[in-house]
């Protein structure tokens, strides 16, 4: 990669970053114009990954996975939603509050818990940084990474189009796994010619899973705790010896399933504010998280299931559709190539439907 292809993709990079991150936030004030402070921010974040995703997975599918329509597709996508959305009919019901004019306390344990979660964040941050400083230095070397979360996303440079199924070894399992991490990783190395944004990209999913615990416990006054917990969750062995400065998306998949988790709490803190439009968002969030790892299919059921079942009487049909219409937007694609394919949806769990 030469100096000027890295100039070149950085200035792509902000001519699409730039209208995304513009029409993500008047989306979210659009849908959710009550909203603010850290809570308003994940339902920008999760709405900026979902815009991202459905372009993607568009233009890939119309073998278009390639840098001028994906620059045209994602900045046009992001300024098609900042124009339509600016324009608010009633400026006084649609003006967000600033942080805290919701009466939120976000931590009512006191200094103490604060210092402890600080402590633990800062701990797994700095173990996370220095074996991504280490994959940057050396290269990527765990093995699910070389063996096909990179090569997919590889191949789907290389082929502009994300529709085929790609093999990497002689058992025809993990190419039927879903690929919404390995498209991220497709289009960082679209943008710079090369794999340099890779090992960076989990660490901003740890911080969207550390976001997203504080944001968890902040309606109960207990945010302090449930980061607490998510560090914890984060620093574990296991975790901390695969994901950092490489392509595995455990850490994906958690990050959008507590994303969907803190939206959800945060727009039932008052019945009357758990608008369709919160329940729309936070189902983005879970069918991103299916669309990274099928495992993630057991726990986003149960999420659904809890969401239908919770509703007021009378509105079960009508949120549980807008669920699972947002968890399909963002989530199907790849269970939808499956079975289009070989005829299953899921060819690694048997799964038949009909003869």
């Amino acid at each position: 990669m030469t100096l000027a292809r890295y100039l070149l993709g950085i200035l792509l990079l902000g001519i699409v970053v730039a209208p995304l991150c513009a029409g993500s936030r008047a989306l979210r004030g659009r849908l959710l114009p009550a909203w603010s402070g850290p809570p308003a921010l994940l339902a920008q974040v999760v709405l900026a990954l979902a815009v991202v995703t459905v372009v993607a997975e568009a233009l890939g599918a119309a073998g278009q996975f390639s840098i001028v329509p994906m620059v045209a597709g994602l900045g046009g996508a992001g300024a098609a939603a900042w124009y339509a959305c600016r324009r608010r009919t009633d400026a006084s019901e649609h003006r967000s509050r600033p942080p805290g004019a919701d009466g939120v306390d976000p931590n009512r344990l006191g200094r103490g818990a604060l210092v402890v979660a600080l402590v633990a964040t800062a701990l797994v941050v700095a173990d996370w940084s220095a074996r991504t400083v280490a994959a940057l230095h050396h290269g990527m070397e765990t093995i699910d990474t070389l063996w096909y979360h990179l090569p997919i996303a590889a191949r789907f440079v290389q082929d502009g189009s994300i529709a085929s199924l790609h093999y990497v070894d002689a058992e025809p399992v993990v190419a039927f796994f879903p690929s919404n991490s390995a498209l991220f990783h497709g289009l960082g190395i679209l943008f710079l010619d090369t794999d340099l944004l890779s090992p960076l990209l989990n660490l901003g999913w740890l911080a969207l899973a550390l976001f997203a615990g504080w944001c968890i416990g902040r309606p109960f006054g207990v945010a302090p705790v449930t980061l607490t917990g998510v560090a914890m969750l984060l620093a574990t062995p296991g975790l901390v010896a695969t994901q950092p400065g490489g392509g595995y998306n455990d850490v994906v998949g958690v990050a959008l399933l507590l994303a969907s988790w803190a939206l959800l709490v945060n727009g039932d803190r008052e019945r009357a504010s758990f608008e369709l439009p919160a329940l729309v968002v936070a189902g983005l969030a879970a069918g991103l998280a299916v669309g990274t790892k099928f495992t993630f299919l057991a726990s986003v059921g149960v999420l659904t299931v809890a969401v239908i079942a919770l509703a007021p009487r009378g509105q079960r049909i009508r949120r549980g559709a807008a669920w699972v219409l947002a968890l399909g937007l963002v989530g199907g694609f790849w269970y939808v190539r499956n079975l289009v394919a070989v005829g299953n949806p899921l060819p690694e769990l048997d799964v038949q439907l009909g003869p």
